[in-house]
């Protein structure tokens, strides 16, 4: 590989001996063509093995009105070994210098099974060079600052979360040219809120998106937390940053869910903003206990254009769990 700026800067190219692309990288090193007319260009044989390249230049330019002067001439280069920046770093086994640090504190993956498909179908995780899983996350390794800068603005841009740290580990000084080489990590927190969580807003929560809940479910994770008040059938989009300064944590999850068979429903003529769900009355029994006792419970959905008698539904006992907020 031959560095198109000489002396090791620039971008480093592949290119076959007496080729075009190594022709055009002689030439931007010839100085003074810009004030000639380069008739032709041609490599003069040299010993493979010498560290040789010699181009035969045929310039013209006028000196005068009516004088034109032209001449060919042989520039000589000379071949340098030189590594370049990751030949470098892998000499002194450094494989990595910036990780991206993903993590999200709750007891099941499934947002980061969401994050693994945005990020393999955006095709974000090109310029990887490690992946390791942790506990509570995923860290991404990265050979240089910028892509993982670059990937970590991808996650802030697909998954409500936040930057909560960047710091740099020293390995390197060149006092000489005054320069020094750090390693980079970069701390993304992701709001511990999954889509169907059961969710206790604060009152300033609540307030700012419209006096909505404050008992809400998620219905989807974006950018932001997409959720819905059952009752008022009113829907709001909860930014990471109004989440992180009142840290609301998730009553229920999914996981929490209990199995109840539908025994009717009576759509109430609500639907949410946009259409995207219907309010109904639904009487429900538990699965385990049909033939077992006549308990049945009534209650208000937001599913409502997806329910039928017979059909079986999760859902949250409220009543019968034990929550820390105070509802």
């Amino acid at each position: 590989r031959y560095s198109s700026e000489g002396r090791g800067g620039g971008q480093w190219v592949t290119c076959e001996l007496e080729s075009k692309e190594l022709m055009a990288i002689c030439l931007k090193r010839v100085h003074g063509l810009d004030k000639v007319k380069l008739l032709d260009a041609s490599f003069l044989w040299t010993e493979p093995h010498s560290k040789r390249l010699k181009v035969k230049l045929a310039v013209r330019k006028e000196l005068f009105s009516g004088v034109v002067l032209q001449q060919q001439v042989v520039v000589e280069f000379v071949v340098k070994n030189h590594y370049c920046k990751n030949c470098h770093m892998h000499a002194a086994q450094i494989d990595w210098s910036s990780v991206v640090q993903v993590r999200q504190k709750v007891d099941h993956k499934r947002t980061f099974y969401l994050l693994e498909q945005l990020i393999l179908k955006h095709k974000a995780h090109t310029h990887t060079v490690q992946v390791k899983e942790v506990p509570d996350g995923v860290d991404f390794y990265f050979l240089h600052h910028r892509f993982a800068q670059r990937f970590a603005h991808f996650v802030l841009g697909q998954v409500p979360s936040r930057l909560t740290s960047t710091s740099e580990k020293v390995y390197s000084v060149d006092l000489n040219n005054n320069k020094a080489s750090a390693k980079q990590a970069t701390a993304v927190e992701i709001v511990p809120l999954c889509k169907d969580d059961l969710l206790c807003l604060s009152k300033r929560s609540s307030g700012s998106l419209g006096s909505i809940g404050p008992v809400v479910v998620c219905t989807g994770i974006t950018s932001n937390v997409k959720l819905i008040d059952p009752i008022t059938m009113r829907m709001g989009d909860l930014r990471p940053d109004a989440f992180f300064k009142d840290r609301p944590s998730p009553l229920m999850s999914a996981h929490q869910a209990t199995e109840y068979t539908v025994l009717d429903s009576e759509p109430t003529g609500v639907s949410s903003q946009g259409g995207e769900f219907d309010q109904a009355e639904v009487t429900l029994a538990r699965s385990a206990d049909l033939g077992v006792n006549d308990a049945v419970c009534t209650c208000t959905t937001h599913l409502g254009r997806y329910l039928r008698a017979g059909d079986l539904v999760l859902g949250y006992d409220v009543a019968n769990a034990n929550l820390s907020a105070d509802l």
